[in-house]
C-alpha cells in the first residue's frame, strides 16, 4: 500500500481543481497522443482510491465522450490495423 502525505494528497487535488478548465481551452492537437484515453483510467484509479475530483464536470464527459469515440472507431478498424498496446489495454480491460 502507498501512503501519501496528506498536505501533499490536497495540494495535489487543489491543484487539479483549479486547472481543470485549462483543458477546456486546450487545443486537441497540442494533447499527447492518447490523452483522451489515458487520462480516464487515471480518473478512474483515482475514483477507486476515493480521490474526489469534480467527475462530472463538462470538461471531464467531454474528454469522456472522446475516449469512447476513439475506442470504438478502433474497435471497427481492430481486424485490419494493430492497435496501440494503451489503446488495446483501455478497451479490453473493460471486460476483465
Amino acid at each position: 500500500m502507498t501512503f501519501i502525505h496528506l498536505s501533499m494528497a490536497t495540494s495535489g487535488i487543489t491543484f487539479f481543481r483549479e486547472n481543470i478548465g485549462k483543458l477546456e481551452d486546450e487545443n486537441d492537437e497540442h494533447m499527447p497522443i492518447g490523452f483522451e484515453v489515458a487520462f480516464p483510467s487515471l480518473l478512474e484509479i483515482a475514483r477507486g482510491i476515493n480521490i474526489d475530483v469534480p467527475y462530472d464536470s463538462p470538461v471531464l464527459k467531454d474528454i469522456y465522450a472522446k475516449k469512447e469515440l476513439k475506442l470504438t472507431r478502433f474497435v471497427c478498424w481492430a481486424k485490419n490495423i494493430h492497435l496501440n498496446i494503451l489503446f488495446l489495454y483501455e478497451y479490453i480491460s473493460k471486460y476483465i
